[in-house]
């Protein structure tokens, strides 16, 4: 079996990181020849595309290899472009059960590989101290675009303790503000990920929603259509959650290989990955993430509990090496249906 690989070239991008570097090291033992390039060469049964590669790339392709299979990593539908390359992809990368149901409309050749990162990390020991260290890693965009509760939690949380929030995302992409908390932005890079990640008491995964109605957002129109609506035809009670259709608890993953409890927003992953109170916080209005943040701060023997459940689990169901030869044993049967085809040709 012999793979090619697109590499985008930059780092910071989850899906290069996992998709190209750490999936063609891992499988890399179990095929005959791997080659990861930024130009395009003949010769391979299998071609792993980035959202980078245009439509004409993946034409290009299936001109030249008419036997090869074309996988593309997080496919999106934004435009006419982006829907062609779709109809031209033989199977999808996904990284979530989000993504996947979302992307079953185009095509069942799908392949689930969980967004794993490949640090050597060493698991964290909490102790008792006065000053807790919050962390956010990932998007700028998904920072700003979040549920605000989280943050509007830390601001009265850090009335009654000494609270501080990194934020590692890559400044070039925006600004954060607050002059309501403490908090240090460290530019992305992934020497300043595994070094300040080690400072962090507790990982927070805000879920990147704008729906969530409470009485300090009334001047928002668009809120008060939708309160206006429920009103209507539904309830009081109800949630309402927005997430995005390629949400996946990747963050969460780093958290529990770093040995960090997590207090993440609602969406379906984490539904999946934080099951219960014993290896995480599901939070989603204010007061939850301030029940939830507070519970960690306060123990610290929580924190260790939590943060080794978690990790257990980590190990169990996210082993990279499981997923690895799950996505190996289904490219040898992608593989195996061509020469099916070509003997009864």
């Amino acid at each position: 079996m012999r793979i090619f690989f697109f590499d985008s070239g930059d780092p910071k991008l989850g899906s290069n990181r996992i998709y190209v570097k750490n999936l063609s090291n891992w499988i890399k033992p179990h095929v005959e020849k791997i080659r990861i390039s930024k130009k395009f060469e003949a010769g391979y049964d299998f071609y792993i595309c980035s959202k980078f590669c245009t439509f004409q790339d993946l034409e290009e392709i299936k001109l030249k290899n008419n036997n090869s299979k074309i996988g593309l990593i997080h496919p999106s539908n934004h435009n006419k472009n982006e829907i062609k390359k779709l109809k031209i992809a033989d199977f999808f990368i996904v990284g979530s059960i989000e993504e996947k149901v979302y992307l079953e409309s185009y095509t069942n050749n799908i392949i689930r590989f969980p967004q794993i990162e490949d640090y050597s990390i060493s698991l964290k020991k909490h102790i008792f101290k006065k000053k807790i260290i919050l962390g956010y890693h990932g998007n700028y965009q998904n920072l700003i675009g979040s549920n605000q509760n989280y943050l509007r939690a830390i601001e009265k949380l850090s009335k009654f303790y000494d609270l501080e929030l990194y934020l590692i995302y890559d400044k070039s992409l925006g600004e954060f503000k607050n002059n309501k908390i403490k908090f240090k932005i460290i530019d992305w890079s992934e020497k300043n990920l595994i070094r300040f990640l080690s400072k962090i008491d507790i990982g927070l995964v805000p879920a990147t929603n704008n729906l969530y109605f409470d009485k300090d957002l009334t001047t928002n129109i668009f809120i008060k259509t939708f309160k206006y609506i429920f009103s209507k035809f539904g309830k009081s009670t109800d949630y309402i959650i927005q997430f995005k259709y390629n949400s996946n608890p990747g963050r969460s993953h780093l958290y529990h290989q770093a040995g960090i409890p997590v207090v993440a927003g609602f969406w379906p992953s984490h539904f999946e990955l934080l099951s219960n109170s014993e290896n995480g916080f599901l939070a989603h209005s204010r007061e939850s993430w301030v029940s939830s943040i507070e519970k960690l701060i306060k123990s610290h023997q929580l924190r260790n509990k939590l943060s080794r459940n978690a990790y257990k689990i980590y190990k169990k169901n996210y082993d990279p090496k499981k997923w690895t030869m799950n996505f190996y044993k289904y490219l040898k049967y992608q593989k195996n249906k061509n020469k099916i085809r070509g003997n009864e040709n």
